[in-house]
């Protein structure tokens, strides 16, 4: 068994539409190649074999997304590979880099050189492999990735994976690939992020060292091309996936976070019928790739509207979460003392940026919906998102109360975060009024009212906590809402 060399890796990190070799084959005169397609945004990776003087191109087969690890084990005959999903840009994402969230989990394939078989290699639902490595014997793979829900990123680790899917944390930190396995099997070999150093961990102690490593081998610069025939076949599919599925699966995420349900499921299934066609063509994509976007959009599609505003607010995290990130590397490693801080320091950025208007609109707009949940009732609430509130279970940085008889939260780790959601338990919501309370102690009306209104969301049915948060409007000298309060009680 043969990794693809470090630099493929780096190279298409950049974007070049290059190859690099990967192992030789049975023969030990053939090489194997990832090979990139779509400009200016990759859409799907081919898998190429050919003589290592690249005479003899042969394609093997193409998966959807951008190009991930290769390896093949000669004793099996069997290329192993890590589909990378294609992904969407997040709402609001632009704000703070470009934050992109999957449209399918990364997946690993065990797959023949004659296409005869395609076998997905059984990982843990929540594991997001982001490298990978397979031992000779093909019993073992080492993933380096991080555990978590679908928008969230989770604490990174190293991982040992079997053939049945069973996992073992090896390391505990954020590494990277491309990873190898040593010729026994005892080590696993990974660079240190911080340090740029090529490291390797014992699989039975867990010891980490630093591992002298030979000059890295030149890419090749191999670039098979197709057919005319077969070349215009692909720029076909690449159409499709790029000028049909993903524009038509633009519309469907942006339009869940306009309320416009209908048109999302409407474009979910275009999005569907495009997916489920792919393999059918003369060129043809992997079914096993495709076959994850046409269960995911049929997810999507069957979604109640409630859980569709619970994915939007969950989205919503996530980017709030890096927007929090940006803020602390500008303060001194410090974090915002409330959601209001951030959100007022981040739209001085956006009005001193010097853009032009369409795009100051974009932005603003952008910025008021990630601070809004799309499930809140009240067209002027006092309170969208619960920030650092260390009474409530969890202890989360972002909690969402809106989302009535559910308690969304974003609780942090030492390198990521996850998002959560659960039916929401009576004792969170007196965890709620005991922080209204100190609010009050404190002086803090205005706190202490939006904490409230939020139990009067969830307990809307108890006319006594109405008429305490009417009396806590009257304190705050807010008549108009103190009085719709007690109508409602």
């Amino acid at each position: 068994m043969h990794r693809i060399a470090c630099l493929l890796l780096f190279a298409l990190c950049a974007g070049e539409a290059g190859f690099a070799c990967c192992a030789p084959l049975n023969s030990g005169d053939e090489v194997a190649f990832v090979v990139p397609r779509g400009e200016p945004r990759i859409l799907m990776t081919e898998i190429w074999t050919a003589r290592a003087d690249g005479s003899d191109p042969t394609w093997i087969k193409t998966f959807l997304g951008k190009p991930g690890d290769l390896f093949f084990l000669s004793q099996k005959s069997t290329f192993v590979y890590l589909e990378r999903g294609l992904r969407q840009a997040a709402f609001g994402g632009h704000l703070v880099g470009g934050r992109t969230i999957p449209m399918v989990r990364n997946r690993v394939w065990s797959f023949s050189p004659d296409e005869s078989k395609e076998v997905a290699w059984p990982l843990p639902p929540d594991l997001h492999a982001e490298n990978i490595a397979v031992t000779e014997s093909g019993y073992k793979l080492a993933v380096v990735g991080f555990r978590g829900g679908f928008l969230s990123e989770g604490e990174w680790g190293l991982w040992i994976v079997d053939e049945k899917g069973r996992s073992s944390l090896l390391l505990p930190e954020r590494v990277s690939g491309p990873l190898e396995w040593s010729a026994d099997e005892s080590r696993i070999l990974f660079w240190n992020i911080g340090k740029s150093e090529r490291m390797s961990v014992d699989t039975a102690t867990g010891s980490v060292s630093t591992y002298s490593m030979d000059e890295m081998p030149e890419r090749p610069d191999f670039r098979p091309v197709h057919s005319e025939r077969r070349r215009d076949e692909m720029r076909g599919v690449l159409t499709r996936i790029g000028g049909m599925a993903l524009a038509r699966y633009g519309i469907g995420h942006y339009g869940s976070h306009r309320g416009e349900y209908p048109k999302a499921r409407d474009m979910y299934r275009d999005v569907k019928d495009v997916f489920k066609s792919l393999p059918k063509g003369s060129y043809e994509v992997s079914k096993g790739s495709c076959r994850a976007y046409v269960a995911e959009m049929d997810r999507l599609i069957r979604l109640k509207d409630w859980q569709r505003r619970e994915r939007v607010c969950r989205e919503h995290m996530g980017v709030l979460h890096q927007m929090v990130e940006t803020y602390r590397e500008n303060r001194d490693g410090q974090p915002p003392e409330d959601l209001s801080v951030l959100q007022r320091w981040m739209r001085e950025r956006i009005e001193g940026a010097g853009l032009e208007q369409n795009e100051l609109t974009r932005n603003r707009t952008a910025l008021q919906g990630l601070f809004y949940c799309p499930s809140i009732p009240d067209p002027e609430p006092l309170i969208g998102y619960v920030h650092r509130l260390e009474t409530l279970s969890l202890k989360p940085t972002i909690a969402c109360f809106w989302h009535r008889g559910r308690y969304l939260h974003k609780v942090d780790s030492s390198d990521g975060f996850n998002v959560g959601a659960d039916d929401l338990d009576s004792s969170v919501v007196d965890s709620l009024i005991s922080a209204g309370d100190r609010f009050v102690d404190s002086g803090n009306t205005g706190m202490t009212a939006a904490l409230f209104q939020l139990v009067a969301h969830q307990r809307h049915k108890d006319e006594d906590v109405h008429i305490r948060l009417g009396h806590i409007f009257l304190k705050g000298k807010d008549y108009d809402r103190a009085k719709r309060t007690f109508e409602r009680a």
